[in-house]
């Protein structure tokens, strides 16, 4: 592998990661701001909070 291309796709590395931070800050957002509009006990059981993803999945995707 040339430095180059070693280089180039650690750019990509981190533009992808940076792609999902900003993904899951929406996510966490978006619950936020709809969860105020459900009664307290309904919202805890129709959405329980999604567990954080293992590093696994990162790499596979």
């Amino acid at each position: 592998m040339e430095p180059r291309v070693k280089a180039a796709s650690r750019q990509v590395e981190a533009k992808y990661k940076q792609q999902q931070q900003q993904q899951q800050l929406r996510m966490k957002t978006f619950e936020r701001r709809k969860a105020p509009q459900q009664p307290g006990r309904q919202a805890a059981r129709a959405v329980p909070p999604p567990p954080p993803p293992p590093p696994q999945q990162q790499q596979q995707q």
